[in-house]
């Protein structure tokens, strides 16, 4: 085994492999979500390497117990693969009728009163507090317990420190 890992305080690694336990509907069942990037992909499920398929280049898989859905990166072209195949299913699913339009339109609707936009605040709170956290793990290099309410790592203290910071005498809140 030889490993390419370099102890570095200055920036991130080329690739990475990221898992959170998340509640399901927040309750006390948990799920496994993953991350992959700088080219890491899953392992290719049976089900592709049964129709001789492979894994796009980027994309979202979402497996659960009855099945997955495997999408393009933007969520397109989604294909449903029940108990290992491809399913008819798909197509019968009525797809709801969504206005597309780029992030700076959408931004600037919501700004005139229209509906918030898919990157508002409120929409986009977990996923960044959850990337934020898989980046400080990274730094750490080690698993982090995450106290949601209280907004601090419960297992690795010293994390703690780049989750705020220090303000200077007389800046404090």
């Amino acid at each position: 085994f030889r490993s390419t890992w370099v102890e570095n305080n200055l920036s991130y690694p080329h690739a990475a492999t990221l898992q959170w336990e998340v509640p399901v509907n927040g309750g006390d069942k948990m799920m496994d979500v993953f991350w992959y990037s700088g080219g890491i992909r899953p392992r290719t499920p049976k089900f592709l390497k049964k129709e001789g398929k492979g894994m796009p280049q980027e994309g979202v898989m979402f497996v659960g117990e009855k099945g997955a859905i495997l999408a393009d990166y933007g969520y397109g072209n989604p294909m449903l693969y029940e108990a290992g195949k491809a399913s008819e299913k798909a197509a019968s699913i009525p797809i709801p009728e969504v206005q597309l339009m780029d992030q700076t339109t959408e931004m600037i609707r919501s700004f005139k009163g229209g509906k918030a936009s898919r990157g508002s605040y409120p929409n986009a709170q977990a996923i960044a507090e959850a990337i934020c956290l898989g980046n400080l793990a990274i730094r750490m290099d080690q698993r982090l317990e995450w106290d949601n309410e209280n907004l601090e790592v419960t297992n690795v203290p010293e994390a703690n420190e780049f989750v705020r910071r220090k303000c200077r005498e007389g800046w404090e809140i």
